[in-house]
């Protein structure tokens, strides 16, 4: 969706500004897009990672630098809750969430083939572009055993709510 949407923004002139992802990510991002769609205009970029505590000084940057179009490339519920939060205080028209959409215009992710969209296991795709360590392995373990109990009911007969 992301990159029909820059190519339609490209064509109409929206300014852009990206956030998120790691600063090396949506900095090489934002060059391949602007060497992919020429036109393009963003208007500036800034990582994900800072204390969303402490994230005047990025709210003042994006309010100055004008955007038409905010597109965030933070996790859910962090991208929802900064929006919520700041919408009124960076007046931009239109917020978009894009999740991982900065690392595959960076090169680092690969997009996921249309037919792996069209059965829903897109998101499989992308956990297996991930390097395994202990939390990937948790999550995935958490996805399979969590339809199925761990323990089985007691037969006694005693219980500890009477």
């Amino acid at each position: 969706f992301m990159f029909r949407f820059i190519e339609y923004a490209a064509n109409k002139g929206y300014r852009l500004y990206l956030l998120g992802s790691r600063e090396t990510v949506v900095e090489k991002a934002v060059g391949n897009l602007c060497q992919k769609y020429p036109g393009l205009r963003i208007v500036g970029w800034h990582d994900g990672y800072f204390d969303f505590n402490q994230d005047s000084d990025i709210v003042n940057t994006i309010r100055d630098a004008r955007p038409d179009v905010l597109l965030i490339g933070m996790s859910s519920p962090m991208k929802e809750e900064f929006v919520s939060k700041n919408l009124h205080r960076f007046n931009v028209p239109v917020c978009l969430g894009v999740g991982g959409a900065f690392d595959i215009a960076a090169g680092v992710r690969r997009l996921a083939p249309g037919w792996v969209s069209k059965i829903g296991l897109e998101w499989f795709y992308r956990l297996a572009q991930e390097p395994m360590n202990e939390s990937s392995i948790l999550h995935i373990f958490g996805l399979i055993a969590y339809p199925f109990p761990f323990s089985s009911p007691s037969s006694s007969s005693s219980s500890a709510c009477t």
